[in-house]
């Protein structure tokens, strides 16, 4: 088997020669370990953090729809969803200063062609992030549903504010009543009385978590639809970018072909010259041997 030969020096060496025959300039020289644009260390950055992102909401996902004591708890659910939007606010604004850079330069030079790649790049990135997006809203919405369904659940037990008054009118009816109650019974009100209390306060709490999760959830919701109108904005910079570059491919190769047919131009032009002083001269002899003839 021939083993390979690393020729990049070669190549580059032909490259400069043949740069300096064509322009009369020597190129600047290029390294073979050049430092990577900004824009692609960003770029590549923000797809391994994506990439990333969308491992962990799939490692999570069982636990997350599992309401079950084997599943998550909601303080574990919350900062999942916590986790997850603030990455999304994160590469959204990093992803919005790509594609404003991008644009400034396009607006430059509109017939860069790597301004153009870096904003098929930038639609890239949204589509990747657009992902993440709808895996955290089907996390999301099964969490809702969920919460709806134990809130019909137990819409259907008591109201607590009849709980309160209930206990209080317990509570005046057991001081009220002389020193002739059992002992039990009474022990058995304040229990009672503590239990409806602990109710009350539970369903406070889950009111509380729903009011947050409905919450997370339209924040979530707005989040997705600015990717959304973002992704789509760029995509129309990236399709104006492309024709623009081809217009300018265009009239360069007009150009080209214009510079090619100049010489031509000049010799029919000089020929046409020839020929029309032949002309005169052949007129002028005609002219005057007519005239010898007469004679």
């Amino acid at each position: 088997m021939i083993n390979p030969v690393d020729r990049t020096s070669e190549l580059l060496s032909a490259m400069a020669a043949h740069h300096k025959v064509k322009n009369g300039t020597v190129p600047t020289k290029q390294s073979s370990d050049v430092e990577p644009h900004a824009f692609t260390k960003m770029a590549v950055r923000l797809t391994s953090q994506i990439l990333d992102m969308q491992a962990f909401i799939e490692k999570c996902r069982v636990r997350y729809v599992d309401f079950s004591v084997r599943g998550m708890k909601d303080e574990e659910r919350d900062q999942v969803d916590s986790a997850v939007a603030q990455f999304i606010r994160t590469a959204m604004n990093q992803i919005d200063k790509l594609k404003q850079t991008t644009v400034a330069e396009l607006q430059k030079s509109p017939g860069a062609s790597f301004s153009a790649h870096k904003l098929g790049v930038v639609v890239i990135l949204n589509e990747n992030l657009q992902s993440v997006c709808r895996l955290s809203e089907t996390l999301r919405g099964a969490r809702i549903k969920q919460a709806i369904a134990v809130k019909e659940r137990g819409s259907v037990q008591y109201d607590p504010v009849v709980a309160q008054e209930m206990a209080r009118e317990r509570k005046q009816t057991a001081e009220e009543e002389d020193d002739g109650i059992a002992p039990l019974e009474q022990q058995f009100a304040r229990e009672n009385l503590a239990l409806v209390n602990e109710l009350v306060e539970t369903r406070e709490r889950v009111k509380e978590a729903e009011r947050t999760v409905f919450e997370i959830a339209n924040l979530n919701h707005v989040f997705a639809t600015k990717v959304l109108e973002q992704a789509r904005e760029i995509e129309t910079l990236y399709n104006l970018a492309v024709e623009s570059t081809t217009y300018v491919d265009r009239g360069n190769r007009e150009l080209r072909k214009m510079k090619q047919q100049r010489p031509t131009l000049k010799y029919g032009l000089a020929m046409l010259a020839l020929l029309l002083a032949f002309s005169l001269v052949f007129m002028e002899w005609m002219s005057r041997r007519r005239s010898l003839f007469f004679f």
